[in-house]
């Protein structure tokens, strides 16, 4: 290790700031992404004032959860108001911050290779924890303030342009949902369909089918080895899904055991157990990638396409038919014969043309957004990776 990287412990320090005075109410819980959310806990009757206060540019990790989630759950907070976290988790902040920049720091811990040192160091801790003690003897490059600055900078354009292209491809999305609403919702009379129009079961247009779970013992790998496996997880509250750096891959071997359960090019995929009813357009990117048991491909459809079959399930009420259509209890499924049974009511060929056109032109539009977002994710990705070897030129083994 190069004799410029310094020793963590030295510029951290825990804060221990209850809400005594109860004047915080903000209650937040520190997501996989390594970013605050609303905590949906049930905190009638709970005494508010043990929780911990975190301020601007103070830190919140959850060292409990890592041997579990393989990650540094561990967050910067960013703007002036206060919030409240769960007194087991830690708050600490920096000493100086003309010495070590707080967004440079969360950059650091941002890192897939710093998650994976401190998932490393639990499965080498006797006691299987990465803690207070551990974190601190971490060590990296702490450069100038100017350099530290510089960075931050760089990465926050970058992340900038990411959130607007997000917005962007929101607003293309709401459009094009508004469009479905107005033709097939809202100017429809639902007793006396217009000539041509009718109702007809998704089954009865649609091949559907479900996807296969690993072999027992067999595992993903992260080394990019054999075909993407989409998983639940991987879908995306956008309409396409689109390969990205977070996927995982089945290998060839166990996938010839599997090989009959792929998602194709403008497939639609729904999941249908755990959060059910995320739908999605399969991306050319991901042809012929494995798909999870959790999901069912709809293809091979009659009379509209995939684009229309996709609004449909994310309007009121193909959301509504879906919600309806699932059983169980806790743990919830979307059956197959249930998706089937789900009706979908089907334009004349010169509407359902014009929708089309439409909408084509909208997803034009949004698809090129969503390419440049990968290409810039990415980007942030070499800058992070990069930061090792700011003034030294030479990578560390985390």
């Amino acid at each position: 290790m190069k004799s410029s990287y310094k020793r963590l412990g030295d510029y951290i320090h825990k804060v221990e700031n209850r809400n005594r005075d109860l004047k915080v109410s903000k209650l937040v819980g520190l997501s996989m992404t390594k970013e605050f959310r609303v905590s949906t806990s049930n905190i009638i009757g709970t005494d508010m004032s043990v929780y911990k206060v975190v301020n601007k540019h103070q830190f919140s990790c959850d060292f409990m959860s890592v041997i579990r989630v393989h990650k540094f759950p561990v967050v910067l907070k960013i703007d002036e108001e206060p919030v409240l976290v769960s007194p087991a988790y830690t708050v600490f902040e920096v000493n100086d911050e003309n010495e070590l920049n707080p967004k440079y720091l969360m950059m650091w811990f941002r890192r897939s290779e710093f998650d994976r040192y401190a998932d490393f160091k639990c499965d080498s801790a006797i006691r299987g924890g990465f803690d207070w003690d551990a974190l601190n003897d971490c060590y990296l490059p702490i450069p100038s303030p100017e350099k530290q600055q510089e960075i931050v900078r760089e990465y926050n354009i970058i992340q900038n342009r990411i959130a607007l292209n997000n917005q962007l491809i929101t607003k293309l999305e709401d459009t094009a949902q508004a469009i479905y609403k107005q033709w097939f919702v809202d100017e429809i009379d639902f007793e006396n369909l217009p000539e041509g129009w009718r109702f007809l079961n998704l089954g009865g247009f649609s091949s559907i089918k479900g996807g296969k779970r690993l072999p027992k013992g067999d595992e993903l790998n992260d080394f990019k080895i054999g075909r993407p496996y989409i998983k639940v997880a991987d879908m995306k509250k956008t309409k396409f899904l689109v390969l990205n750096s977070k996927f995982q891959y089945v290998s060839h071997e166990i996938q010839a055991q599997i090989s009959r359960y792929t998602a194709n090019t403008n497939d639609v995929i729904i999941s249908i157990v755990g959060t059910i009813g995320v739908v999605n357009i399969i991306n050319e990117s991901l042809n012929n990638a494995n798909l999870t048991e959790n999901c069912m491909k709809i293809n091979n459809i009659e009379f509209v396409n995939a684009k229309f079959l996709y609004h449909y399930l994310n309007s009121e009420i193909g959301k509504r038919v879906i919600e309806e259509s699932t059983v169980g209890g806790v743990q919830g499924k979307l059956p197959l014969y249930n998706i089937q049974s789900i009706p979908v009511l089907i334009p004349d060929n010169e509407v359902f043309a014009k929708f089309n056109s439409t909408v084509e032109l909208i997803d034009s539009k949004l698809i090129i957004k969503v390419l440049e977002n990968l290409k810039l994710e990415e980007l942030k990705e070499l800058l992070l990776a990069k930061m090792t070897r700011v003034e030294s030129g030479i990578e560390t083994n985390y």
